[in-house]
């Protein structure tokens, strides 16, 4: 009992949180942060989190919020125990502050916004004037700032990723903020320029990375070392910030990929083009007389091949993995052939198209058509030997239920002879 009366509250607690959260919004007027509830009441006796002497951040909106006592309280921060990259989000806000056509009061309700975005993504946040009355949101201009800000906390996408080149040839990657990192280390052999928010790279073969970190701000108006804090304790401090590195892994290599293409005969077809294209290259090649397309010197990484839809064959689109020198055959379907003879369901030709090209790209040269067909008619057989196996084990266990319900009825109908036989005697 005790224990349901504990899970109950608990519900009942957690139930009002809620309800508080969904009705409490933020206002602003001037340098002076509070909250207001939707009917319109203001709290302004709330210890806030300041940031550089001019902003303040409230972390939490509502939920240790006690609208009699006036009190609000919330865990102690420390640099390394904000809420996943909350400080990179800090680092931001101060970096981006003065963005034309933004004033500097709407950016303070645009980033609070993204602050309560961030750490409560189910929660509707209402934005009140200082007289409580319904704040009409910027949505253009918060997007635009949550853009740039989300940008500078993430990294480029080239941050995160393995990043194939070819030798000595240079590459270009460009993000918009790049300047906001700086180049702590590089290999010697890699040749390495920045300016205009991109980054050159070219080298020799090998694996290399590079380091960056954010750069320090170099305009801290009103900033101090204790920059957030609730009026008494640190909360967030710029110490140490700039130890977070950011890797860039560089691999220069190359790979070769040959492609046969053929007839449904699997004959070699000779001047039949196909287009080969990864998120770098666009490139074009056609069969030599032999059949073949030889593509060296090629990124590895992901490929598209594309065969485009001519008067004799269909179009054929199929996606690859080219991590290693391979060797690929390619069949090529030919028009105004009966491609649905075995499909019952008449699916279209798209579909058709689809499963035969994952057949076809996925076959190696050195594997013949026969050996393919006979993996899978074993397949097929080994099938069929299981599911006779599964009907035999489900009769034979069905037997075995009835020869146990047959004793058992013998069983009673003996004691049941017995006992009337035993009750005539009497």
């Amino acid at each position: 009992m005790k224990k349901t009366i504990i899970i109950l509250i608990t519900i009942f607690a957690f139930t009002t949180n809620i309800y508080a959260l969904e009705n409490i919004s933020y206002t602003i007027s001037g340098t002076n942060k509070s909250l207001c509830s939707k009917d319109g009441k203001i709290f302004l006796e709330i210890p806030s989190i300041d940031l550089d002497g001019k902003e303040s951040y409230i972390l939490k909106p509502m939920e240790s919020f006690n609208t009699n006592l006036k009190t609000y309280e919330y865990a102690k921060y420390t640099n390394y125990d904000l809420p996943k990259d909350l400080k990179d989000y800090f680092y931001a806000f101060l970096e981006f502050k003065n963005i034309p056509g933004i004033s500097h009061s709407n950016y303070h309700i645009l980033t609070q916004r993204l602050i309560w975005d961030y750490l409560y993504p189910e929660m509707e946040i209402r934005f009140c004037t200082n007289r409580g009355k319904p704040f009409e949101f910027l949505e253009e201009e918060y997007y635009k700032v949550k853009d740039m800000i989300t940008n500078i906390v993430s990294g480029p996408d080239f941050f995160n990723r393995d990043n194939y080149l070819l030798e000595n040839k240079e590459y270009t990657f460009e993000f918009n903020y790049l300047d906001r990192f700086y180049l702590v280390s590089k290999p010697d052999e890699l040749n390495v320029k920045i300016y205009d928010n991109k980054l050159f790279v070219s080298g020799p073969k090998g694996k290399y990375q590079l380091v960056f970190k954010k750069k320090p701000l170099e305009n801290k108006p009103f900033i101090s070392e204790r920059i957030i804090s609730d009026g008494q304790n640190e909360v967030f401090s710029y110490s140490n910030f700039n130890d977070k590195e950011y890797v860039v892994n560089i691999i220069i290599d190359s790979v070769n990929l040959n492609i046969l293409i053929l007839d449904e005969n699997n004959k070699a077809l000779t001047d039949k083009c196909i287009i080969l294209q990864n998120e770098k290259e666009y490139l074009s090649y056609c069969t030599n007389e032999n059949g073949i397309i030889n593509a060296k010197g090629l990124l590895k990484g992901k490929y598209n091949i594309l065969f485009e839809e001519t008067d004799e064959y269909e179009k054929i689109n199929q996606d690859i993995d080219l991590n290693s020198d391979s060797m690929i055959k390619l069949k090529l379907i030919l028009k105004n052939k009966d491609n649905v003879i075995n499909n019952d369901n008449n699916n279209n030709s798209e579909n058709i198209d689809n499963n035969d090209n994952n057949q076809n790209i996925n076959d190696n040269l050195n594997n013949n058509d026969d050996n393919i067909d006979n993996e899978q008619t074993s397949i097929t057989k080994v099938n069929s030997e299981k599911n006779t196996n599964e009907d035999y084990l489900i009769f034979k266990d069905t037997l075995s239920i009835n020869k146990f319900y047959i004793v058992a009825i013998v069983f009673i109908f003996l004691t049941a002879v017995v006992f009337c036989i035993k009750r005539l005697k009497k």
